[in-house]
């Protein structure tokens, strides 16, 4: 009795870690189907959509900020540009995949292209953040987008504060 008693806790413990390992790789997957809906053709690059977000949040606090109205308008600007970078990203066409090596060429190539348009489109938010913090060091643009947005980050902490 007391042996069935443990074996019976026993199981009901593994019972629950499993269901528990079942629900979190039902949502990383639904998480990922969500992300890839209209991707289907290729698997979208997670540092590459955590760059788009990670802009859009700096837009969204410099669009808090009491800015001039050329500001405005600028980070208006910026972030229909934005919106529009993340939604070609996203989105391929399905007669890609039957084009076989020259789709996955045409689907890389897009790729640089979206994301030499994010950099520059960061580097803007760079100029617009150097103007308004208003500092001495003349602006230079950043060639890599993780620094650039690591810059843009520091530089909002300062506006902020």
């Amino acid at each position: 009795m007391k042996n069935s008693f443990f074996t019976t806790i026993r199981d009901i413990f593994l019972f629950g870690a499993l269901i528990l390992l079942i629900r979190e790789a039902f949502d990383r997957t639904k998480s990922f189907v969500s992300e890839h809906k209209k991707s289907l053709v290729h698997e979208l690059d997670q540092n590459f959509i955590d760059q788009l977000y990670t802009t859009q949040r700096h837009l969204h606090t410099l669009e808090q900020q009491e800015l001039k109205q050329k500001d405005v308008l600028l980070v208006a600007e910026l972030k229909n540009k934005l919106a529009l970078i993340e939604e070609k990203y996203k989105k391929n066409s399905p007669a890609l995949a039957l084009l076989g090596p020259i789709g996955a060429t045409a689907i890389v190539t897009k790729e640089a292209q979206l994301e030499e348009r994010l950099s520059k489109l960061v580097n803007r938010i760079s100029a617009l953040l150097h103007e308004i913090n208003q500092t001495i060091e003349p602006f230079t643009s950043k060639q890599i987008l993780s620094e650039a947005i690591e810059s843009n980050k520091a530089a909002l902490k300062k506006l902020v504060a």
